[in-house]
């Protein structure tokens, strides 16, 4: 019954219905004319004979009453479906009753105004379930980037606590087990943290407690040794030792240098403390690597590493 009403509330289905009940109305409405026409006719021809027209009284009462049951077939129809046959037909009686131009814009309109609200609805469906995806997506990245960088803290930190990596192979970390556990800032581009400006980084930095023991990563001779709190282009406090294959290795923001130039140390021996010396805004170790040109060069490839913080 629910989808026979539906049905009836279709506009394309009631446009049907409007042809049929027009259709219907002009025939029920031509074919009466003509039939009691073609009864009255020959009437008016024999009334000059009364003797026919006593004959056709009973063809032309016949004739009008087939006239005014076609005439009122439209009533009979509703009459029909609605008292005699059954509320299923009797729905179907409403629709042809209610076929009209009118009708049909208001359901046109309520089924536009239906298939909008469905668009919108499928819209603000698919919006949410882009959104959800994004949200996923973003979890699922953040996880992996936590994952990547777990990984390389564990490799980083298996890497300075057994010695060697990169272009040194026997090289060390510079600073004990546990005195450190990220690079607070790495080589390369960055804003300068008391400056503000965007400028190249020339090595790593590793937080540190001031005091804590600095070691040589390399065999190698110390050609400049600062240990007088001065500036010193921003270094402070520093240590530069020359290696055996030309390379240098430089330590700043000492807070107190314990060798002096022209010494030879060894790898693992002390050569200072961290500090916070020159441009610095907390207690931590700078190394720079120089190759033997004296170009700055990233420390990771040279020196066990960790991780950025």
């Amino acid at each position: 019954m629910d989808n026979l009403n539906n049905i009836c509330q279709n506009s394309n289905i009631l446009t049907v219905f409007l042809i049929l009940k027009y259709t219907l109305s002009i025939v029920c409405t031509v074919i009466p004319i003509i039939v009691i026409y073609s009864a009255i006719s020959p009437a008016f021809k024999g009334v000059l004979k009364p003797d026919e027209v006593k004959k056709m009284i009973g063809p032309i009462i016949r004739s009008l009453i087939a006239g005014l049951i076609i005439f009122f077939l439209p009533s009979l129809f509703s009459f029909i479906f609605t008292d005699l046959v059954g509320q299923k037909d009797q729905m179907i009686s409403n629709c042809f009753a209610n076929a009209s131009i009118e009708n049909i814009n208001r359901l046109r309109e309520k089924e536009a105004q239906e298939r909008k609200e469905a668009q919108e609805e499928d819209n603000k469906k698919s919006a949410e379930e882009l959104k959800k995806q994004k949200e996923e997506q973003a979890k699922k990245n953040v996880n992996l980037k936590k994952l990547r960088e777990e990984k390389e803290r564990q490799n980083t930190q298996a890497s300075a606590s057994s010695g060697g990596s990169g272009i040194w192979k026997d090289s060390i970390f510079p600073l004990p087990s546990g005195a450190t556990t990220c690079r607070s800032s790495v080589f390369g581009p960055r804003t300068h943290p008391i400056t503000g400006e965007y400028n190249n980084h020339s090595g790593d930095d590793y937080p540190a407690a001031c005091g804590t023991s600095v070691s040589a990563v390399l065999d190698g001779k110390v050609i400049e040794a600062a240990n007088d709190g001065g500036y010193h282009g921003g270094m402070g406090n520093y240590v530069k030792i020359q290696h055996n294959d030309g390379t240098y290795s430089v330590y700043m923001h000492s807070s107190n240098v314990l060798v002096r130039a022209g010494q030879t140390v060894r790898k693992g021996q002390e050569i200072m403390k961290v500090g916070t010396t020159g441009s610095s805004t907390g207690c931590h170790l700078h190394i720079t690597i120089k190759n033997s040109s004296g170009v700055n060069v990233e420390p990771r490839l040279y020196i066990p590493t960790l991780a950025a913080c």
